[in-house]
């Protein structure tokens, strides 16, 4: 008989090493962390994993028959984040559930009291979580151990200056991910005309420039195998505002909330040029007023429908 695999995230977290030190000689545990730099043993693998990432997720939890959602140490922090707690936790969330269904986990296990949150958020986030047809069961961690429900967060040494900022947004009932994205990007010419110039191609790339040069201050792809109708992705992959040397992964993603009139909008990875005290000066603000008065756009938009 097959011995069952369980894909446990959050696995280097006080909680995660206990889950595993007790159902290491009955299960196979697919160890999940920032890292993924556990030791393997003859049941545990260790992966490293970006929970920021649906291909991230996918690849982690691939052959697993029940996944553990245990976030205590998994979300990877960047050097500056925009956005609160819960809307982090909601696309972590969002793309578990996702990877779950597209890996044909049987069940998800949901440790509730491992995130931070009160009790009107978890309830969104477990809605979540079952939103995409998966069982799911939640437990409270003090179930499995009183005493390790404090998160344990490893310290890792941050070899870059990055950025990660989330923004949740109304969006109006029948819009998907791709026309918030490119509503966006021509409200974003139209209200800084003439000083900001915005393009979008046919394969809906597009570009952000201003009108004085040539060339752009970001461009970015559209990434055609991460995006559904639920979720635009684009990659940041050059321009301007953008460090060539040392970004690998920025991307721009805009995400609906399932059954909800909201939306996502999230930047990821993303390592600015600018000299890191002058960026969060400038550039850091000028995103994070941008993207509130986007808000401020939409939820008028959506109240007019």
């Amino acid at each position: 008989m097959k011995t069952p695999v369980i894909a446990l995230t959050g696995a280097n977290g006080n909680v995660g090493r206990y889950v595993i030190e007790n159902l290491k000689g009955d299960l196979d545990i697919v160890a999940l962390s920032v890292r993924g730099d556990g030791e393997h043993t003859d049941h545990v693998t260790w992966r490293a994993c970006d929970v920021y990432s649906l291909s991230d997720i996918e690849a982690g939890i691939e052959g697993a028959d029940v996944a553990v959602y245990l976030m205590d140490s998994m979300l990877p922090k960047a050097t500056l984040t925009q956005g609160s707690p819960n809307n982090l936790h909601m696309i972590a969330t969002d793309n578990f559930a996702k990877a779950a269904k597209n890996q044909g986990v049987k069940h998800i296990i949901h440790c509730s009291n491992s995130i931070p949150l009160d009790v009107s958020e978890l309830s969104e986030i477990e809605e979540v979580l079952r939103s995409y047809g998966t069982p799911v069961t939640t437990i409270r961690s003090s179930r499995i151990k009183k005493a390790m429900c404090t998160s344990f967060i490893k310290k890792a040494q941050t070899h870059q200056n990055d950025v990660r900022s989330v923004q949740r947004i109304p969006a109006p009932r029948g819009w998907t991910a791709d026309d918030v994205a490119l509503h966006y990007v021509r409200w974003l010419g139209e209200v800084l005309n003439p000083v900001v110039q915005t393009t979008t191609k046919e394969n809906h790339s597009c570009q952000i420039g201003l009108s004085f040069l040539k060339k752009p201050l970001i461009e970015m792809v559209y990434d055609e195998d991460q995006s559904t109708s639920d979720l635009a992705v684009y990659s940041i992959r050059r321009g301007l505002l953008v460090d060539t040397n040392r970004h690998q992964l920025a991307r721009f993603e805009f995400r609906k909330i399932p059954r909800k009139p909201e939306c996502m909008a999230a930047i990821h990875d993303y390592v600015p040029s600018l000299p890191w005290p002058f960026y969060r000066m400038t550039q850091a603000f000028a995103h994070r007023f941008i993207m509130a008065w986007f808000r401020f756009h939409m939820s008028k938009l959506t109240s007019y429908r």
